[in-house]
């Protein structure tokens, strides 16, 4: 999951080299990489979020109508909540579900990372075909933002909602996961 998070991550920060880019040189015109890594990035982007689309319907058709009220419940008392205590609500969502429950959202949650991981794969290598020098920029291979830069730590949105870097997910926690992220999605802040 963590890796799964650290794609997520990859896929939202990628565009800030662009952005950091344009800022510094202005109104030049980007380079035909720049764009054509933008657009990758943009393609990739779009596909990770029908993705997302897709396993949340897929884990809400899995649980009983009982079970999406509760976790509606769960999620709303997050909300508000002035300490809210994510392990302690995935846990309550952990004991209501049935074993065929807890299994279909941990199998959904494993196609979900492994599709995942074949997109950011396929845009990684379109974005190397299309520069095949690898002198990207910031955001190149080598640079701040590109692969082990100083993202990879787990800063982003879930922060904290996690636990040992290597532990299996639980399905109470992945179906808040899916929750939160369907309120916040990658690019939220860049509607309206």
């Amino acid at each position: 999951m963590n890796k799964f998070k650290a794609a997520i991550l990859a896929i939202a920060l990628s565009t800030l080299p662009c952005i950091a880019l344009a800022d510094q040189y202005g109104n030049a015109t980007p380079s035909p990489q720049m764009r054509a890594a933008f657009s990758v990035m943009q393609q990739a982007h779009a596909k990770m979020e029908q993705l997302h689309a897709q396993a949340r319907l897929a884990a809400l058709n899995s649980l009983t109508p009982a079970h999406r009220a509760l976790l509606a419940q769960v999620v709303g008392q997050l909300a508000i909540a002035a300490n809210p205590d994510v392990n302690a609500a995935a846990r309550s969502i952990d004991n209501a579900l049935s074993q065929n429950e807890g299994r279909s959202i941990l199998n959904i949650s494993s196609s979900l990372e492994s599709q995942s991981r074949q997109i950011m794969e396929a845009a990684r290598q379109q974005m190397m075909a299309a520069n095949p020098n690898g002198q990207a920029g910031p955001g190149g291979p080598g640079g701040p933002a590109g692969p082990g830069g100083p993202w990879m730590g787990g800063h982003g949105f879930h922060q904290g909602m996690q636990g040992p870097q290597n532990s299996t997910p639980d399905p109470g926690m992945i179906l808040l996961l899916m929750s939160t992220h369907a309120l916040h999605p990658m690019g939220f802040h860049n509607r309206g």
